[in-house]
C-alpha cells in the first residue's frame, strides 16, 4: 500500500505533526485524512504529491452557551 502522509500545520503554515497513513489510494487516504483533521489545517501527501489540503474554519466565540 502506498504511504501517504498528513501534515498538521499551525496558524502559519508550518508543520506541527505528522501521520503516516497505509491506505490503497488517494480516496481512502483522503477519507482517514478527513476523520483525523479536527483543529488545526493539514496537507495530504504521497511522495512528492500533494493529494488535499484540508482547511479548518474556526468559529468565534457565540457567548450564548450554544457553541463555541
Amino acid at each position: 500500500m502506498p504511504g501517504y502522509r498528513l501534515y498538521i500545520l499551525d496558524e502559519s503554515g508550518h508543520i506541527i505533526d505528522r501521520h503516516d497513513l497505509s491506505c490503497p489510494n488517494d480516496r481512502a487516504a483522503m477519507l482517514r485524512a478527513r476523520q483525523l483533521v479536527t483543529t488545526h489545517s493539514a496537507e495530504l501527501w504521497l511522495l512528492d504529491k500533494r493529494v488535499a489540503s484540508f482547511k479548518v474554519r474556526s468559529q468565534p466565540y457565540r457567548g450564548d452557551g450554544l457553541g463555541p
